[in-house]
Protein backbone atom coordinates (compact mmCIF):
# COMPACT_ATOMS: atom_id res chain seq x y z
CA UNK A 1 0.00 0.00 0.00
CA UNK A 2 2.78 2.36 0.93
CA UNK A 3 4.55 1.41 -2.27
CA UNK A 4 1.50 2.32 -4.35
CA UNK A 5 1.12 5.66 -2.59
CA UNK A 6 4.79 6.44 -3.21
CA UNK A 7 4.52 5.68 -6.91
CA UNK A 8 1.39 7.82 -7.17
CA UNK A 9 3.19 10.74 -5.52
CA UNK A 10 6.12 10.42 -7.90
CA UNK A 11 3.76 10.45 -10.94
CA UNK A 12 1.90 13.56 -9.66
CA UNK A 13 5.20 15.37 -8.94
CA UNK A 14 6.47 14.66 -12.46
CA UNK A 15 3.27 15.96 -14.06
CA UNK A 16 3.46 19.20 -12.07
CA UNK A 17 7.11 19.62 -13.05
CA UNK A 18 6.37 19.23 -16.76
CA UNK A 19 3.43 21.65 -16.59
CA UNK A 20 5.50 24.29 -14.76
CA UNK A 21 8.28 24.16 -17.35
CA UNK A 22 5.79 24.76 -20.23
CA UNK A 23 4.22 27.85 -18.60
CA UNK A 24 7.63 29.47 -18.10
CA UNK A 25 8.34 29.75 -21.88
CA UNK A 26 8.11 33.46 -23.06
CA UNK A 27 5.31 34.46 -25.46
CA UNK A 28 6.59 35.75 -28.76
CA UNK A 29 3.38 36.16 -30.79
CA UNK A 30 1.34 38.42 -28.55
CA UNK A 31 2.05 40.62 -25.55
CA UNK A 32 0.62 39.77 -22.17
CA UNK A 33 -3.01 40.92 -21.63
CA UNK A 34 -3.24 44.62 -20.64
CA UNK A 35 0.35 45.45 -21.64
CA UNK A 36 1.01 48.80 -23.37
CA UNK A 37 2.83 48.28 -26.64
CA UNK A 38 5.14 51.05 -27.93
CA UNK A 39 5.39 51.21 -31.73
CA UNK A 40 8.74 50.20 -33.10
CA UNK A 41 10.20 52.29 -35.95
CA UNK A 42 11.52 50.00 -38.59
CA UNK A 43 14.63 51.06 -40.51
CA UNK A 44 13.88 52.43 -43.97
CA UNK A 45 14.88 50.40 -46.96
CA UNK A 46 18.05 51.68 -48.63
CA UNK A 47 17.38 54.02 -51.59
CA UNK A 48 18.51 52.99 -55.04
CA UNK A 49 19.54 56.64 -55.70
CA UNK A 50 21.95 58.60 -53.56
CA UNK A 51 21.01 62.19 -52.62
CA UNK A 52 23.68 63.42 -55.02
CA UNK A 53 22.16 61.42 -57.85
CA UNK A 54 18.69 62.74 -57.06
CA UNK A 55 19.97 66.34 -57.29
CA UNK A 56 21.43 65.92 -60.76
CA UNK A 57 19.15 67.29 -63.44
CA UNK A 58 18.91 65.69 -66.79
CA UNK A 59 20.76 67.50 -69.60
CA UNK A 60 18.62 69.51 -71.97
CA UNK A 61 17.79 68.06 -75.29
CA UNK A 62 19.97 69.97 -77.79
CA UNK A 63 17.24 69.59 -80.38
CA UNK A 64 14.67 71.24 -78.12
CA UNK A 65 13.47 74.72 -79.08
CA UNK A 66 14.90 77.35 -76.67
CA UNK A 67 12.42 79.52 -74.81
CA UNK A 68 12.27 83.14 -75.94
CA UNK A 69 13.45 85.64 -73.30
CA UNK A 70 12.74 88.78 -75.26
CA UNK A 71 16.46 89.67 -75.24
CA UNK A 72 18.64 90.11 -78.33
CA UNK A 73 20.03 86.87 -79.74
CA UNK A 74 23.60 88.13 -79.17
CA UNK A 75 25.57 90.50 -77.02
CA UNK A 76 25.76 94.22 -77.65
CA UNK A 77 28.89 94.64 -79.79
CA UNK A 78 30.78 97.39 -81.62
CA UNK A 79 33.36 97.14 -84.41
CA UNK A 80 35.15 99.29 -86.94
CA UNK A 81 35.74 98.23 -90.55
CA UNK A 82 38.44 100.94 -90.68
CA UNK A 83 40.88 98.95 -88.48
CA UNK A 84 40.96 95.65 -86.62
CA UNK A 85 40.42 95.35 -82.90
CA UNK A 86 43.78 96.07 -81.29
CA UNK A 87 45.38 96.82 -84.68
CA UNK A 88 47.06 99.95 -86.02
CA UNK A 89 44.86 102.93 -86.86
CA UNK A 90 45.57 104.21 -90.40
CA UNK A 91 47.25 107.62 -90.71
CA UNK A 92 44.23 109.06 -92.54
CA UNK A 93 42.27 109.01 -89.26
CA UNK A 94 44.98 110.96 -87.42
CA UNK A 95 46.16 114.56 -87.16
CA UNK A 96 49.04 113.62 -89.44
CA UNK A 97 46.65 112.58 -92.19
CA UNK A 98 43.21 113.65 -93.31
CA UNK A 99 41.67 113.70 -89.80
CA UNK A 100 38.60 111.76 -90.93
CA UNK A 101 36.64 109.71 -88.42
CA UNK A 102 36.74 105.91 -88.75
CA UNK A 103 33.65 103.92 -89.64
CA UNK A 104 31.92 102.46 -86.59
CA UNK A 105 29.09 99.94 -86.46
CA UNK A 106 27.27 98.10 -83.67
CA UNK A 107 24.69 95.37 -83.25
CA UNK A 108 22.26 93.83 -80.75
CA UNK A 109 21.22 97.09 -79.11
CA UNK A 110 19.22 96.30 -75.93
CA UNK A 111 15.49 96.67 -76.63
CA UNK A 112 15.00 99.04 -73.69
CA UNK A 113 17.67 101.53 -74.84
CA UNK A 114 16.40 105.09 -75.22
CA UNK A 115 19.58 106.41 -76.83
CA UNK A 116 23.16 105.48 -77.68
CA UNK A 117 26.37 107.35 -76.95
CA UNK A 118 29.80 107.05 -78.59
CA UNK A 119 33.10 108.00 -76.99
CA UNK A 120 36.56 107.78 -78.57
CA UNK A 121 39.21 108.28 -75.92
CA UNK A 122 42.99 107.99 -75.51
CA UNK A 123 43.44 106.23 -72.13
CA UNK A 124 47.23 106.64 -72.30
CA UNK A 125 46.95 110.41 -72.03
CA UNK A 126 46.69 111.93 -68.56
CA UNK A 127 45.57 115.30 -67.26
CA UNK A 128 49.01 116.77 -67.93
CA UNK A 129 48.54 115.98 -71.63
CA UNK A 130 45.26 117.88 -71.82
CA UNK A 131 42.78 115.15 -70.80
CA UNK A 132 39.63 116.56 -69.26
CA UNK A 133 38.41 113.36 -67.63
CA UNK A 134 40.11 110.50 -65.81
CA UNK A 135 39.26 108.14 -68.66
CA UNK A 136 41.80 109.95 -70.84
CA UNK A 137 41.90 112.45 -73.69
CA UNK A 138 38.53 112.60 -75.47
CA UNK A 139 38.74 112.70 -79.28
CA UNK A 140 35.09 112.22 -80.20
CA UNK A 141 31.66 112.27 -78.57
CA UNK A 142 28.34 111.58 -80.26
CA UNK A 143 25.31 111.48 -77.95
CA UNK A 144 21.53 111.03 -78.19
CA UNK A 145 22.03 108.62 -81.09
CA UNK A 146 18.66 107.02 -81.93
CA UNK A 147 18.71 103.38 -80.75
CA UNK A 148 17.71 102.07 -84.17
CA UNK A 149 20.93 103.51 -85.66
CA UNK A 150 23.47 100.83 -86.58
CA UNK A 151 26.60 102.94 -87.01
CA UNK A 152 28.41 105.72 -88.87
CA UNK A 153 30.41 105.61 -92.06
CA UNK A 154 33.86 107.17 -92.40
CA UNK A 155 34.13 110.94 -92.34
CA UNK A 156 31.32 112.10 -90.05
CA UNK A 157 31.08 115.87 -90.65
CA UNK A 158 31.95 118.47 -88.05
CA UNK A 159 29.20 120.33 -86.23
CA UNK A 160 26.81 119.79 -83.37
CA UNK A 161 23.75 118.28 -85.10
CA UNK A 162 23.96 115.17 -87.26
CA UNK A 163 21.38 113.75 -89.62
CA UNK A 164 18.94 111.53 -87.73
CA UNK A 165 18.99 113.54 -84.51
CA UNK A 166 22.34 112.61 -82.96
CA UNK A 167 24.45 115.38 -81.41
CA UNK A 168 28.23 115.85 -81.21
CA UNK A 169 29.99 117.26 -78.18
CA UNK A 170 33.20 119.22 -77.95
CA UNK A 171 36.41 117.20 -77.68
CA UNK A 172 39.49 117.87 -75.57
CA UNK A 173 41.27 119.82 -78.32
CA UNK A 174 38.70 122.54 -77.66
CA UNK A 175 40.26 123.11 -74.26
CA UNK A 176 43.45 124.64 -75.69
CA UNK A 177 42.92 125.18 -79.44
CA UNK A 178 40.80 127.89 -81.03
CA UNK A 179 38.94 128.27 -84.31
CA UNK A 180 41.24 128.18 -87.33
CA UNK A 181 43.85 125.88 -85.75
CA UNK A 182 45.45 123.40 -88.14
CA UNK A 183 46.90 119.95 -87.50
CA UNK A 184 50.41 118.90 -88.67
CA UNK A 185 48.84 117.11 -91.64
CA UNK A 186 47.14 120.32 -92.81
CA UNK A 187 43.57 119.42 -91.76
CA UNK A 188 41.64 121.90 -89.60
CA UNK A 189 41.06 121.17 -85.92
CA UNK A 190 37.29 120.72 -85.65
CA UNK A 191 36.94 121.14 -81.86
CA UNK A 192 33.38 119.73 -82.03
CA UNK A 193 32.95 116.18 -83.25
CA UNK A 194 35.92 114.08 -84.36
CA UNK A 195 39.56 115.10 -84.08
CA UNK A 196 41.95 112.20 -84.58
CA UNK A 197 44.97 110.78 -82.76
CA UNK A 198 47.89 113.16 -82.40
CA UNK A 199 50.17 111.59 -79.75
CA UNK A 200 53.90 112.18 -79.14
CA UNK A 201 54.42 108.41 -79.08
CA UNK A 202 52.39 105.24 -79.56
CA UNK A 203 49.06 105.42 -77.71
CA UNK A 204 45.95 103.29 -77.47
CA UNK A 205 42.54 104.50 -78.55
CA UNK A 206 39.22 103.07 -77.37
CA UNK A 207 35.87 103.49 -79.09
CA UNK A 208 33.16 102.82 -76.52
CA UNK A 209 29.46 102.74 -77.39
CA UNK A 210 26.94 102.90 -74.54
CA UNK A 211 23.25 102.01 -74.51
CA UNK A 212 21.42 104.39 -72.16
CA UNK A 213 17.93 104.27 -70.70
CA UNK A 214 17.42 108.02 -71.24
CA UNK A 215 17.95 110.74 -73.82
CA UNK A 216 20.55 113.10 -72.33
CA UNK A 217 19.41 116.58 -71.38
CA UNK A 218 22.65 118.48 -72.01
CA UNK A 219 23.40 121.65 -73.99
CA UNK A 220 24.59 121.57 -77.61
CA UNK A 221 28.36 120.99 -77.96
CA UNK A 222 28.38 119.62 -74.38
CA UNK A 223 31.77 118.97 -72.82
CA UNK A 224 33.02 115.47 -71.93
CA UNK A 225 32.54 116.21 -68.24
CA UNK A 226 28.94 117.34 -68.71
CA UNK A 227 28.10 114.25 -70.73
CA UNK A 228 29.78 111.86 -68.30
CA UNK A 229 27.88 113.41 -65.40
CA UNK A 230 24.54 113.15 -67.24
CA UNK A 231 24.97 109.50 -68.21
CA UNK A 232 25.87 108.23 -64.74
CA UNK A 233 23.40 105.62 -63.51
CA UNK A 234 21.77 105.24 -66.93
CA UNK A 235 24.07 102.76 -68.68
CA UNK A 236 22.32 99.57 -69.81
CA UNK A 237 25.14 98.08 -71.84
CA UNK A 238 28.61 98.95 -73.13
CA UNK A 239 30.73 97.65 -76.01
CA UNK A 240 34.30 98.56 -76.99
CA UNK A 241 36.71 98.45 -79.93
CA UNK A 242 40.31 99.62 -79.73
CA UNK A 243 43.33 100.40 -81.86
CA UNK A 244 46.83 101.84 -81.55
CA UNK A 245 48.47 104.75 -83.30
CA UNK A 246 52.20 105.33 -83.69
CA UNK A 247 52.97 108.85 -84.99
CA UNK A 248 55.16 109.07 -88.10
CA UNK A 249 57.86 111.18 -86.42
Amino acid sequence: MKRSLMLLAIVIFAAVLVTGCGSAAPAVDEPPPGAVVEPVEEPALPSTESPAEEAITQPEDPAAEPESTGEPSGLFAVSSPSFGNGAAIPDRHSCFGDNVSPAVSWSNVPPDAASLLLFMVDPDADMAMGASVSAGFVHWIVYNIPPDTTGFGEGVPAGVALEGGAMQGSNDFARYEGPGAVFPGGSPVRLIGYDGPCPPEQHRYVIAVYALDIVLDVPPDATPGEILDAMQGHIIAEAQWSGVFDPPL
